[in-house]
């Protein structure tokens, strides 16, 4: 995969010239696999293999095209996908996901693709936001509106149509209309920093101090870009072989409330790549609420011993070995020994921290310790404004108090 891609993209590019007549097309890019997870390498052999069997098939070259393009071998993707298109100029997936492959080209050429994309599939939402936004970024902001009111009518819900509408109607000195896009816009979707930025500069210009103030906070707090809804790139990403492509399918398919996929998904990756703490707490926390509890402990205790410590797995752990309601699975001794490896690698411990040490003390019969670290963590859950984790913390402290350790759980 490291080979020197430019060396192979011009030589294929050359090949390529004489796919325009009726002559054969060239062989396919055969990447150094050197490296490469199993499954990845299986999976490009496999799509590189079709293509030597049916040379002329579009949906052949179009498949080793998305195979190399949700791997990251973006060049070998692209002549891939320019010889599908060569080869069947009906389908739009082949100039589309050329489109999406030249980060490395002129933004003229993306446009140009697109705009093959989109006189196959003149009303396609996908199609409409890439195109209007790459428009709207060579400031041709009329052509970018027209695309991006087409992408709107198909998807009356979508947050980057009002976005794009909002932009240019801020740049135009229409504020009403951008707030109205824009407002609208984040209700639907709070948590997108672009909508909440742009928001900020359109109240200011309206000299809405106070809502320009909010905006900014919320903006401020959002640490995650909003991802592009695309259905045709979600199917390439479903092609993704390794570990970290089925994490991001896990993630995915947990925002979408399809819990068992995204568990199975999961697994899959630490299957593969152990040592990804994030993908454990995840499909812990997928658990959890189903009351799966002794695999959740299974899924974190392997990363007990990491180095550096993933903190949050330590808490969750000790948490659950404080205050969960099967006896069989409390150790009030590892759970004290967790949370204080969380206090000690802490130096301004959360008060959720806090109040796992409380618990765990308590489970252990440290009853004086538990009203201690309880009271600390009450004293910084109310300045952080956190009201419900005061209520069950106060409630915890009675038990405390009375000699009671705390078994609700999650």
């Amino acid at each position: 995969m490291d080979a020197d891609r430019g060396v192979a993209a011009a030589l294929l590019a050359l090949a390529l010239v004489g796919c325009r007549g009726g002559s054969d097309p060239p062989p396919p890019p055969d990447p150094d696999l050197a490296g490469c997870e199993p499954a990845v390498a299986a999976a490009i052999r496999d799509a590189r293999r079709a293509v030597l069997a049916e040379p002329r098939s579009a949906e052949a070259w179009g498949r080793l095209g998305e195979v190399l393009d949700v791997h990251d071998a973006l060049a070998e993707a692209l002549l891939c996908y320019e010889t599908a298109e060569r080869l069947d100029r009906g389908d739009f997936r082949w100039p589309y996901f050329a489109a999406l492959c030249m980060d490395d080209r002129p933004p003229s050429e993306a446009i140009a693709a697109l705009r093959r994309a989109h006189e196959i599939r003149p009303e396609d939402v996908s199609v409409n936001l890439r195109l209007g936004r790459l428009l709207l970024a060579a400031g041709e902001d009329e052509a970018a509106r027209l695309h991006f009111e087409t992408a709107l009518r198909g998807d009356p819900s979508s947050t980057h149509a009002r976005l794009g509408l909002a932009t240019i109607a801020f740049a135009g000195g229409d504020l009403s209309t951008s707030r109205s896009l824009l407002e609208r816009a984040a209700a639907d979707r709070p948590d997108h920093g672009e909508v909440q930025a742009l928001l900020v500069r359109v109240y200011r210009a309206l000299d809405l101090g106070d809502l320009a103030a909010a905006a900014a906070e919320r903006a401020g707090s959002i640490t995650t870009r909003t991802p592009f809804p695309d259905p045709h790139r979600r199917e390439v990403a479903e092609k993704g072989a390794t570990a970290a492509h089925r994490a991001l399918q896990g993630f995915a398919a947990a925002r979408a409330g399809s819990t068992e996929v995204a568990v199975q998904l999961f697994r899959a990756s630490l299957a593969t790549r152990p040592d990804q703490p994030d993908v454990r707490l995840a499909l812990a926390h997928l658990l959890l609420p189903r009351r799966r509890f002794a695999e959740a402990i299974d899924v974190l205790t392997p990363a007990i011993d990491d180095d550096p410590p993933f903190l949050e797995i330590l808490n969750t752990l000790a948490w659950l070995r404080a205050t969960l309601p099967d006896a069989s699975l409390r150790n009030g001794a590892q759970a004290v020994a967790l949370a204080e490896r969380v206090w000690r690698g802490s130096e301004s411990p959360p008060h959720w921290h806090l109040g796992t040490l409380g618990a765990a003390y308590a489970e252990a019969g440290r009853f004086e310790e538990a009203i201690e670290f309880t009271d600390r963590a009450i004293a910084a859950a109310e300045g952080a404004g956190d009201r419900a984790f005061v209520e069950g913390a106060r409630h915890r402290r009675d038990l405390f108090r009375r000699g009671i350790p705390f078994h609700g759980g999650p």
